[in-house]
């Protein structure tokens, strides 16, 4: 091989290599923000820390911004807790109890009830990510690079070549340092998750006794100063419509058990925010959301001014 040649494939290779670095930054991740194996450290050991914890599934998990809600209820640490296809536990709502800072002023506790989080379904491991959030931990090495292979995570060669030529179909999440996972998918489809939902209830509708756990924990809450608010998380108008008809949810009246239980129910509009897939708000629409909801309990607030809690929050 002559001297040319040698040059010409080492300049080939230089130039292919930066062509495939420059074609990967320029196409959307599905994943972005900070590094997710650091994320899921994190949030796995959050204890004591926050004045407000919001908790739920993952429609709870990508429809609410810490951030966002702030700006309506400033000075306070709020976190979001929830995770994909968590279910109302005990021992979920448990570890929800174990964020909030036992000497915060103004302790809340805000539970997104969705109807799939009170089902037998959503109490199995394989769809529960709470369940699951010690297998999803990294390793210490892993986690000591996170932000470096972050960067280098792997981009395959399909969803290279099919997003330069505009037919890929993407979904991104970016994970945030107060919990909240924000979500965007291209092209949207309200309807993605309609067949989904159409079986999840096949099985039973909401159960009496995961609802009686989650109002004996708002009485227990309650009684210690907590102020505990609930709210239906919105969704697309087929899957809302498919929860009313199958769930039961309706059936329960929740939210007249909710205050009866010491609790503060919040009406939301349940089809008024634009989804992405029929579960999950867009990140502009789950901004627009945590401020209206923010703004609701803002208001009750200063309607009726919470008492300062003489007794730590038990978990």
């Amino acid at each position: 091989m002559t001297r040319l040649l040698q040059e010409r494939v080492v300049v080939t290779l230089l130039l292919g290599g930066l062509l495939m670095v420059v074609a990967g930054l320029c196409l959307e991740r599905k994943y972005m923000g900070m590094p997710r194996d650091r994320y899921l450290d994190m949030k796995y050991r959050w204890r004591a820390c926050a004045d407000c914890v919001v908790a739920g599934d993952s429609r709870v998990l990508v429809g609410m911004s810490p951030a966002a809600m702030a700006a309506e209820l400033p000075g306070r640490r709020i976190l979001n807790y929830a995770y994909p296809g968590a279910a109302f536990t005990r021992e979920y709502l448990d570890h929800v109890a174990r964020v909030v800072d036992p000497i915060a002023a103004r302790k809340t506790i805000i539970l997104g009830l969705s109807p799939r989080a009170l089902t037998v379904f959503a109490t199995r491991e394989a769809v529960n990510g709470f369940v699951q959030r010690e297998k999803q931990l990294p390793s210490e090495a892993r986690l000591y690079f996170a932000d470096l292979l972050w960067v280098l995570r792997p981009l395959p060669m399909e969803r290279l070549r099919l997003g330069w030529v505009g037919k890929l179909p993407t979904g991104q999440r970016w994970f945030h340092a107060d919990g909240w996972t924000a979500a965007r998918m291209t092209p949207e489809d309200p309807r993605r998750t309609v067949r989904e939902y159409a079986g999840l209830f096949a099985e039973g509708p909401v159960r009496d006794d995961m609802l009686a756990d989650v109002l004996e924990y708002v009485r227990r809450w309650t009684d210690t100063g907590v102020r505990v608010y609930g709210f239906r998380p919105p969704a697309a108008p087929d899957i809302i419509a498919i929860e009313d008809a199958r769930s039961g949810f309706g059936d329960m009246d929740a939210a007249a058990c909710f205050e009866a239980a010491g609790g503060i129910w919040i009406d939301t509009d349940l089809v008024g925010y634009r989804s992405i897939d029929g579960s999950h708000l867009h990140v502009d629409a789950a901004r627009q959301f945590s401020r209206d909801l923010a703004a609701a309990i803002r208001a009750i607030e200063e309607a009726t001014p919470a008492v300062v809690a003489v007794k730590p929050v038990r978990p």
